[in-house]
Parts: structure tokens; C-alpha cells; sequence
């Protein structure tokens, strides 16, 4: 018999079995329901477009300020790509400065010189022209300023030049800079300010790394399969049908990975609907996610050479996931102390899938060798420690 008929076999006989659902089905909801707690940990930074018509220093200087400001996320674009992205929910709203706001702001002139598109359900204008109106005056001033020196000067017969022009300029930009300016700074204690866009996919992706914990806690628990195969009795049916162990090992593992999966793509999609997000954010993840899976559960096998008793499993199981999920900074990021912890955890495929979804890692490699040396090493130990058991009897 070939892995091919064995695979949906063991398959069939897992889905069967009621705790499978129910470990399922409780790491589902729990992931969400954890998810929708912690997004309370992180406060959407808005995201505006602002398109620029204007060539003038004063324009493009408010632009430079509004990108500076820790408010929101600006992105300079297009007229027909700012709009696009409105439409499409990416902006909250777009500032458009006209062509001739610059000429207009030299001459204290106010009327129509920046629009605002957003629609009447968009949350957060207030907030946005109360910024444009402070940096648009920040700026007047400082035109209205030296054009009032000009006109001292010459009251007086004196001609200011481009050079006395420059230096009035670059004071009062040391002014605006200096440390003695009022200054006001918006701490936000235990959240992390993030674009809706960014917010989103942290949602998504903290839900996922939620079931995977869950769903690790079910992958050890279904290790009273690799208990069975360890049977005398069994063992030796399996030879007389001319089925190698390897075979049975690799196609429990696959049944149960696909189960895990199952599950997973069932947290990703509901999530994804539920934040607004792209459903390629997980999918683009799925082989690495199938590697981690098949690395915990080489984990597992080599636990089960060790512990063979369905009840001791059990007790592993939920201590185990949860600790290589805090160790690996699936469910939180460490603290910097934690920095040799989190090296250590590294000889787990956690801590590498980790560092992919993370971006700190984009290859592949290192989590496919680890999940590879894992399976071998587990099968590996329990055939050696079997011989060894049987050699004693």
C-alpha cells in the first residue's frame, strides 16, 4: 500500500474522531476572540494622500511638515491615483494644494487655496484640517514676517538682499527648530500607533499565530497515534501487508498537518473578512506554515519516544505549545533582555517562522532544514530507543 491510500485513510479516521473537531473549532474562535482583544493594543494611524500642484517653497515645505507629523501617514501621489485610492477605502482623505497656493500665502491671502475630498462617513477630518490650518499659518507667518522687513527696511531707505532674505529665513527656521519652542509630544502607553492598512494585517496575522498555539496543542495530543504504531502487535500486521514504518509515520504526520491546515486557512479567511484584509496576506504563507507544522511534529514524535503514555501527553501538551509559542515570539514580540531567549528558541521551526512572518527573515531555507532535521531525528530516536527497549526484554 502506497502513502498515497494511506494519507486519506488516516485522514478519514481522524476526522472522525470528536476531539479533533472540538480542538478545532475552540482554537478557532479563541484565536479570534483573542485577536479582537488585543487589536485594542493598537490605535490606526490614518492614512491621507495629498497631491501637490503647486512648485513653490511654501507648498513644499507643508508637505515636508505634514509627512513629519506623527498624526498620520501622508502619501504624496497623483490627482487621478490620489482619487483612486480614495475610492478604494486606501485613503481617508486627499489635500490638494492648488497652483498657486505659494503666491497666494505671500500675499496673506487664504480663500481656496487647499481642498480636502473625503467622504461624509470619513473619521478623523477634524483632526487632519486642524493640522493643515496650523502648518499652513506656521508658514504664512514666517513669508508674512520677512515681507514686513522688506517693507521696514525700505521705510527706512535700505535695500534687503537675497543674502538678508536667506539669513531672516534660516533664523526663523532655528526658531521654529530650537528646544526653547513649545513643543508637544502624544505618548500612547501600551499601544503601537500603525496605518489602518498596517493595523489590519497585524489583526490577521496575530489571529493565525493565536490558532497556530492552539493548533500545536492538538498536534501533540494526536501524538497517541505515533503511541500505537510503537505496538508489537501492530508493528508486525504492518509488516505482513508490507507497509514500512516510515510510510505510516510520514502519512500520519501529513493527516494531521492537513487537519491543522484545514483550520487554518478557516482562521485566515474569517479573519481577513473580519479586518478588511487581503486574504493573499496568509495564503502567500502557506508553505512556510506546512514546514512548521511538519517541524513540530517531527517535535512530537521525538517527545513520544520518550513519554509513550497517552496521559502524559496530555499534560506536555498544553505547557509545551504555549512555551514554544511565547519563546519562538509567535503570540508577543520579547523584550530586548530576551534577546540570548530568543537565539536559543531558534533550534525550533517556531522561532524561524516567526522571524519570516516578522520580516526580519525572508528565506525559506533554515525553516525547511529545521523541519527536515526534526522528522528525521524523531523517527530516528524512537526506532533507536525501541530496538534498545527490546534488546532488554
Amino acid at each position: 500500500m502506497n502513502i498515497f491510500h494511506l494519507i486519506p485513510s488516516f485522514t478519514k479516521r481522524m476526522v472522525t474522531q470528536f476531539f479533533t473537531f472540538i480542538i478545532i473549532i475552540i482554537s478557532i474562535l479563541i484565536a479570534l476572540i483573542q485577536t479582537d482583544i488585543a487589536s485594542k493594543n493598537y490605535s490606526p494611524k490614518p492614512v491621507y494622500g495629498i497631491v501637490n500642484k503647486d512648485s513653490g517653497s511654501i507648498s513644499k515645505k507643508i508637505v515636508n511638515d505634514l509627512i513629519k507629523n506623527d498624526n498620520a501617514v501622508i502619501d504624496v501621489a497623483s490627482m487621478d491615483s490620489a482619487m483612486s485610492k480614495l475610492d478604494n477605502h486606501e485613503y481617508e482623505a486627499v489635500i490638494v494644494i492648488s497652483e498657486d497656493f505659494s503666491e497666494k500665502m505671500q500675499n496673506g491671502d487664504f480663500d481656496k487655496t487647499l481642498s480636502v475630498y473625503a467622504y461624509a462617513t470619513t473619521y478623523g477630518t477634524t483632526m487632519l484640517e486642524n493640522d493643515l490650518i496650523f502648518f499652513v499659518l506656521q508658514n504664512w507667518a514666517k513669508e508674512f514676517f520677512i515681507i514686513e522687513a522688506k517693507k521696514l527696511l525700505n521705510n527706512y531707505g535700505l535695500q534687503a538682499t537675497q543674502e538678508d532674505v536667506d539669513m531672516l529665513r534660516k533664523g526663523l527656521d532655528e526658531i521654529e527648530n530650537a528646544e526653547t519652542a513649545i513643543t508637544i509630544k502624544i505618548n500612547y502607553l501600551d499601544k503601537k500607533i500603525l496605518s489602518v492598512r498596517e493595523a489590519n494585517k497585524v489583526k490577521t496575522v496575530h489571529a493565525l499565530n493565536w490558532y497556530l498555539t492552539l493548533s500545536t496543542f492538538y498536534l501533540f495530543v494526536s501524538g497517541v497515534w505515533f503511541i500505537d504504531i510503537q505496538n508489537r502487535s501492530l508493528r508486525f500486521a504492518l509488516k505482513q501487508k508490507r507497509i514500512s514504518e516510515w510510510k505510516v509515520y510520514f502519512s500520519i504526520s501529513c493527516s494531521i498537518v492537513v487537519l491543522c491546515l484545514a483550520g487554518l486557512l478557516v482562521t485566515g479567511g474569517i479573519a481577513s473578512i473580519l479586518f478588511n484584509e487581503s486574504i493573499f496576506t496568509f495564503i502567500k504563507f502557506i508553505p512556510h506554515y506546512t514546514l512548521y507544522y511538519f517541524g513540530m511534529t517531527g517535535v512530537m514524535i521525538f517527545i513520544t519516544a520518550f513519554f509513550n503514555y497517552p496521559a502524559t501527553l496530555l499534560i506536555i501538551a498544553p505547557v509545551f505549545s504555549f512555551l514554544n509559542a511565547l519563546l519562538c515570539g509567535l503570540l508577543y514580540d520579547l523584550p530586548n533582555w530576551a534577546h540570548n531567549i530568543n537565539l536559543l528558541a531558534h533550534i525550533l521551526p517556531g522561532a524561524w517562522l516567526s522571524d519570516i512572518l516578522s520580516e526580519k527573515t525572508t528565506t525559506l531555507v533554515y525553516l525547511l532544514l529545521v523541519s527536515i532535521l526534526y522528522f528525521s531525528v524523531g523517527i530516528l530516536t524512537t526506532n533507536i530507543i525501541r530496538r534498545s527497549n527490546v534488546k532488554n526484554i
